[in-house]
């Protein structure tokens, strides 16, 4: 069964970017060191009622990325953020 995630108490329920891996054939194998960066890019799946966020569902948010978690509810994966976690809402641009 699929839920639906209503966000309250200013939290925002995100879809994070996935990463594209590059797979490079080696002889042998290297271990993987992964430094998560301090900002990322989501795509804003819900806000809250009453969320000055609302208006951007849809829009991709550049965000602190060690603020997201990712909670269960009944096996569907959700990611999650609090509204002060977010740093900007990045647009496409003609001027730029």
């Amino acid at each position: 069964m699929h839920y639906k995630l209503t966000p309250v108490n200013k939290i925002l329920v995100i879809e994070r970017e996935e990463e594209k891996k590059q797979e490079e054939d080696r002889g042998f194998v290297l271990p993987t060191i992964k430094v998560a960066d301090r900002h990322i890019t989501v795509t804003l799946k819900t806000a809250g009622e009453g969320s000055n966020f609302s208006r951007y569902e849809g829009s991709k948010l550049v965000v602190v990325s060690s603020m997201i978690e990712e909670i269960t509810v009944a096996g569907n994966k959700f990611h999650i953020l609090p509204e002060n976690g977010v740093v900007a809402v990045a647009a496409e641009s003609e001027f730029f």
